[in-house]
């Protein structure tokens, strides 16, 4: 009897604080927001504070770490795409779209927007101002997106009307650009959680291997030998740089 007295007022203080728990690690997230500052073509701020990085989509970069500190960059496809994100949203009040992931590493919300019945994620891919950025396990308009990037491929808008076809040479000039590389696949080696595609110059690319979109039907070790050319945005990753692929639509093979 003494057990299960004790055991009835256990249990319930147990859920008590498992819900504080709750609380505390998983807050209520904003379903809505107005945006007081755009910060570039894919990240905004709410009137909270809080940050909101846009799924899908990653724009030229308009700002890059220097001496351990944010510095203004040159880019005119980034200040298009900047331009183009403040006239879709600032001063308006944003619905806000979640996936399975909900924070990045930088503690930004992560979110698809809309105003009205605008989907914003969505226009900037389909005007050419963003290249395709589309990660497990946030696959939730993955194939919206996919169509909006190819028609801007195809069409020709924005940074695809004259993308920059960059010497493998000099990537490292081109930072956080969008641009297109063209070479030839000279090694492809598995990780464990990568494949990396070695090219002239030490350019690499590199596909994720959670990333079923590009690797459903796709035999990466085949890739070796073939000439391809790669829409995408340059990072530095340790000592070289590379493209990371996230789409089939991101890579032409040419022979």
């Amino acid at each position: 009897m003494i057990i299960k007295r004790y055991l009835g007022c256990l249990i319930p203080a147990l859920l008590v604080l498992m819900g504080v728990a709750v609380f505390i690690f998983y807050p209520k997230l904003p379903c809505s927001g107005f945006v007081v500052e755009v910060i570039d073509g894919d990240t905004i701020k709410l009137r909270s504070g809080v940050l909101l990085r846009y799924l899908g989509l990653n724009s030229p970069e308009t700002k890059e770490m220097t001496s351990g500190s944010w510095v203004d960059k040159e880019s005119y496809w980034g200040e298009k795409a900047y331009l183009m994100n403040k006239k879709l949203v600032f001063n308006k009040e944003i619905r806000i779209e979640y996936d399975r992931e909900k924070k990045d590493k930088y503690k930004r919300l992560l979110g698809y927007v809309f105003v009205g019945d605008d989907f914003v994620n969505k226009n900037i891919i389909q005007n050419g101002l963003a290249v395709i950025d589309i990660r497990s396990p946030n696959l939730k308009y993955s194939d919206l997106f996919a169509k909006s990037f190819k028609n801007a491929l195809d069409k020709k808008r924005g940074i695809w009307s004259d993308v920059r076809n960059v010497d493998l040479k000099e990537a490292h000039l081109f930072k956080g650009e969008v641009v297109a590389v063209e070479g030839k696949i000279l090694d492809v080696y598995e990780g464990k959680r990568v494949y990396v595609f070695l090219m002239p110059s030490g350019f690499k690319l590199a596909v994720f291997k959670n990333n079923d979109l590009f690797l459903k039907g796709m035999d990466c070790m085949k890739l070796k030998g073939a000439k391809v050319k790669v829409y995408g945005m340059i990072r530095k990753y340790r000592k070289s740089f590379e493209i990371v692929i996230h789409h089939p639509y991101q890579l032409e093979v040419i022979e």
